[in-house]
């Protein structure tokens, strides 16, 4: 992570983490996702960083698995089990605290900074069909930022919330 090397100096008033922090594909067991943890932890430039500003993060699929799914297995998709989930999350949470959202134990949430309101979307361990969130985030997020009186509402999410193919087209990485 010698990317981060510039972000310590700087004044910054959060740091944010929107996944994709550590790759721990083939992890099975709370020490495995912890080593993968550990290793970013002792990175200079990461504690360095984080050191500097609170931290707000969110996870997405490498901090489990590649393109995980607890359901059907398919050609982009690997399977995993709740279990593993667990063993994951246990492992994130202990490398970021942070304060749970609505129910006590989600990672949807709000934080306010100022005039400044994140609100932070789980959008890899909670979605319904055909969404990237689930039916009680998304009301929770539109009820949210319909009361916030922040000057600054701000949507955090993990993976792409539109279809850029439109403005993109067919622009294939080589």
């Amino acid at each position: 992570l010698p990317c981060l090397g510039p972000v310590a100096p700087a004044a910054l008033d959060a740091f944010l983490l929107l996944g994709d922090t550590v790759y721990a594909a083939g992890s099975r067991t709370v020490d495995e996702y912890r080593a993968f943890w550990r290793r970013i932890a002792a990175t200079p430039t990461y504690r360095d960083a984080v050191a500097s500003a609170p931290i707000v993060a969110i996870w997405d699929d490498h901090e489990v698995e590649n393109n995980w799914t607890t359901g059907e297995p398919s050609p982009t998709q690997t399977q995993v089990s709740l279990g593993t989930v667990d063993l994951a999350v246990q492992a994130f949470r202990e490398a970021i605290p942070m304060r749970l959202g609505p129910g006590g134990s989600r990672f949807w949430r709000a934080v306010r900074l100022g005039p400044v309101e994140l609100f932070v979307a789980d959008c890899r361990g909670e979605r319904s069909p055909g969404r990237i969130v689930s039916d009680e985030q998304l009301d929770w997020l539109v009820a949210g930022l319909a009361a916030s009186d922040a000057t600054f509402k701000v949507v955090l999410v993990s993976i792409h919330a539109t279809d850029h193919s439109t403005v993109m087209g067919s622009i294939q990485a080589e």
